[in-house]
């Protein structure tokens, strides 16, 4: 790792197995945090299924995610990006509070901005990732819509019966109840209800498996991790009706 830095290519994440001989994950991580060179690499714990959960409150402090054996393709990839995302946290930060001090004609020309593309739409979004609900909910706030953030399946399900949503973007892996549960659920509670929501499946690069699991659980459509934000206005338009119409409509 120091030899990359000197080099002036850091690695851009590093995953350490929680049990190797001489020096464990757990301590290299330390020794790697305490080097100011390669502090900001972050990090991703590798542990075995008996020590499943957040290991020693480690995770949020020293490393970025962590990996219980044998770890599928589309969960390594999710880490990776939770991980590679954990330092945008205060760069996304910066700039909300760099946006309160814009002076009028700032903020006059980022509401016509918003106005070109407002799709007034209610948008539900199942995420887990902290700084995933960040970006996604920044993204479509600038296409004009109205943003409802669930932690997991479980709460969106919760949600999804309490309000009245055009399209629910849905992440695929989340504690408690995945997406596919979650949009099993919904699709049961529309049929009895005559409602025809469309739900949208967030998957890590829209890996093939990820792809299938978002079909074979009833979902419209996909949009792969990172999200764009092109992407993320095409598929709702897709699937949507923008206020204009709406009221048109009406």
């Amino acid at each position: 790792m120091a030899a990359a830095v000197a080099d002036n290519t850091p690695y851009a994440v590093a995953v350490l197995d929680f049990q190797m001989p001489n020096i464990d994950g757990v301590t290299l991580a330390k020794m790697i945090k305490a080097d100011t060179a390669l502090a900001a690499t972050p990090l991703i714990l590798l542990t075995s299924a008996g020590r499943k959960g957040d290991p020693n409150g480690l995770v949020g402090d020293v490393f970025s995610a962590y990996l219980v054996k044998p770890a599928r393709a589309s969960m390594l990839l999710n880490s990776i990006l939770t991980a590679i995302n954990d330092g945008a946290a205060e760069r996304i930060t910066g700039m909300a509070a760099a946006l309160s001090r814009a002076d009028a004609k700032t903020n006059a020309a980022k509401s016509d901005a918003v106005a070109s593309s407002n799709l007034g739409l209610d948008v539900l979004v199942a995420e887990d990732n902290t700084v995933n609900q960040m970006v996604i909910k920044a993204m479509l706030e600038k296409l004009g819509c109205d943003v409802t953030i669930a932690d997991n399946g479980k709460i969106a399900v919760s949600k999804y019966k309490t309000g009245h949503f055009d399209v629910v973007l849905m992440d695929v892996s989340m504690p408690e109840m995945d997406g596919g549960e979650a949009t099993a659920l919904i699709r049961r509670r529309q049929k009895k209800t005559g409602e025809e929501t469309p739900i949208i499946g967030v998957t890590a690069h829209a890996m093939r498996e990820d792809r299938q699991r978002c079909l074979d659980a009833g979902m419209d459509d996909y949009l792969p991790k990172p999200v764009k934000q092109d992407k993320l206005e095409a598929v709702l338009k897709k699937w949507t009706k923008p206020a204009a119409d709406k009221k048109a409509v009406g």
